[in-house]
C-alpha cells in the first residue's frame, strides 16, 4: 500500500462531490468565477493561504514547511486548468452542466479537484514538508493562453509564498490510457499550435460566364490542396507537422462567382524550425497558386501556443515518483509526440517543468467518449490513483529538486 493512502482515502468521498459540483457549473475562459470561489472556499477550510484574481480568475496557493529555513529551498509547484468548453453536454449524468452550451468536456473539473485533494493531504503533513509547495489554478487553457497571462501576473515569482519555484508539474487526464496508468515523454511532447487565415481575391461574375471573371473559389480550392504539399514536400520527413483547413467562407448564391474567399486553419509543429518553415510556406503557396489562376491571395499567421518541451530532470522526477507510488508496471514512457497543443508550454520557457498524462479509461461510470466530446465525463476513480503520485512528488526530499 502506498504510504499516503491512509491520508487520501478519507478525502475521496468529499473530492468526488466537489468534482461533480465543479462539473455542474462550468464557465468559459476568464469567466471561471464559480470555480474560483469554490477553490478559495476549500483553501479557506483547509487554512491554506492564497492570492486570487491573477489573470482574472486565477489562484496561487502555497503550503510551507514549519521551519523558517524553507525560504532557502525552492518550491515544487503543480498546475491545474479551470476553464470549460462551448459544447452542449449530452452525458445525461445527474450532475450535468447547468449552463446550456457550456461543459467540462476536457476534464478540467477533475484537474482542479486533484490539486484540492493534494492540498488536503499537505495540511496533514505540513510539519514534514521538505520544501514549499505551490498550487496554481489557471484560467483559460483552451485557446486563450491563460498560462501566459498567469506568468505576466507573477504566478511563477517568489512574491507568492516567499519561495521561488524550482520545479513545475502539469498533468492531464487521457481517455486513451487505462485507469491507473501514467505516460510521459522526454523532450518535445505537445505541438505548437498557430492559426492561419487566407483571403483569396478574384473578380466576381455570373456562374454561367466564368471566363469574364476570376474564380476565387477555384483558386481557393487549389490553394487548399496545395497547402498539403508543404508537409509532404517541404518539411523534413522525420519531423512531424500538420497544416489543416477548418473553415471556408464564400459566396451568397449558387450561380454567382464571389469576388472573395476566406479560409482558416491550424499549423502544428514539434520544433521551432519546422514551425517557422510552415508559417512561411503557407503564405508563399497561397500567393503563388492564386497568381497562376488569375487571382491574388494574402495569408496571415497568428502565433498561438509554443511547443511543450519537457525538461529531462523533471521527466526523471515524474517517472521515479510514478514508480514509487504506483509501480513501474503502470508507467508508459512514450516515444511519439502528441500533435495536440497545451498552454503549459508557456511555463516550460521559464522554469524546469514536466507534463504527464494519466489514464481514465475503465470503471467508475466513465464514458468511452474522448476529450472535447459532448458525451465526455471525468472518471472519479482516477482521483485515488493520481493523488498518491502527486503526494509523492510534493514530499520528495528537497535535494531531489
Amino acid at each position: 500500500m502506498n504510504p499516503h493512502t491512509s491520508m487520501i482515502e478519507p478525502e475521496l468521498p468529499r473530492l468526488r462531490e466537489l468534482r461533480r459540483d465543479l462539473h455542474a457549473h462550468p464557465q468559459l475562459a476568464y469567466q471561471e468565477t464559480y470555480a474560483s470561489d469554490r477553490i478559495c472556499a476549500e483553501l479557506d477550510r483547509l487554512g491554506i493561504p492564497y492570492t486570487r484574481g491573477l489573470a482574472e480568475t486565477g489562484i496561487v496557493a502555497w503550503v510551507t514547511p514549519g521551519d523558517p529555513g524553507f525560504r532557502t529551498r525552492p518550491a515544487i509547484a503543480f498546475r491545474a486548468d479551470m476553464d470549460a468548453l462551448p459544447i452542449h453536454e449530452t452525458t445525461g449524468v445527474p450532475y450535468a452542466s447547468c449552463t446550456d452550451g457550456v461543459m467540462h468536456a476536457c476534464g478540467h473539473d477533475g484537474h482542479m479537484t486533484l490539486l484540492l485533494g493534494l492540498a488536503a493531504v499537505l495540511v496533514q503533513v505540513r510539519d514534514r514538508l521538505p520544501q514549499p509547495v505551490k498550487l496554481i489554478f489557471q484560467p483559460a487553457e483552451e485557446q486563450a493562453a491563460g498560462a501566459a497571462r498567469m506568468i505576466e501576473a507573477g504566478a511563477l515569482s517568489a512574491q507568492w509564498g516567499d519561495a521561488a519555484i524550482g520545479r513545475l508539474i502539469g498533468f492531464h487526464n487521457w481517455p486513451g490510457l487505462d485507469l491507473g496508468r501514467f505516460a510521459i515523454k522526454r523532450g518535445a511532447f505537445f505541438a505548437s499550435a498557430d492559426l492561419f487565415r487566407v483571403v483569396v481575391r478574384g473578380r466576381g461574375g455570373h456562374g454561367a460566364m466564368p471566363h469574364l471573371g476570376s474564380d476565387a473559389i477555384l483558386a481557393a480550392a487549389h490553394i487548399i490542396c496545395a497547402l498539403q504539399s508543404i508537409v509532404s514536400r517541404n518539411l523534413d520527413p522525420v519531423r512531424p507537422g500538420v497544416v489543416s483547413v477548418g473553415s471556408i467562407h464564400a459566396g451568397t448564391a449558387e450561380n454567382i462567382l464571389p469576388g472573395e474567399v476566406v479560409f482558416e486553419g491550424t499549423i502544428r509543429a514539434m520544433d521551432e524550425g519546422s514551425r517557422a518553415l510552415l508559417h512561411r510556406r503557407v503564405g508563399e503557396v497561397a500567393a503563388g497558386v492564386a497568381v497562376g489562376l488569375g487571382c491574388e491571395a494574402e495569408a496571415w499567421v497568428e502565433q498561438g501556443y509554443p511547443v511543450l518541451t519537457n525538461e529531462d530532470g523533471c521527466v526523471e522526477f515524474v517517472q521515479d515518483s510514478v514508480v514509487h507510488a504506483a509501480g513501474r508496471e503502470h508507467l508508459d514512457i512514450l516515444t511519439e509526440p502528441v500533435l495536440g497543443a497545451e498552454d503549459f508550454a508557456f511555463y516550460v520557457r521559464h522554469v524546469p517543468a514536466a507534463y504527464f498524462l494519466f489514464g481514465v479509461r475503465g470503471t467508475g461510470g466513465a464514458t468511452s467518449a474522448g476529450l472535447h466530446n459532448s458525451g465526455y465525463d471525468f472518471n472519479d476513480d482516477a482521483l485515488g490513483r493520481v493523488l498518491p503520485v502527486l503526494a509523492t512528488m510534493a514530499l520528495a526530499p528537497a535535494d531531489v529538486l
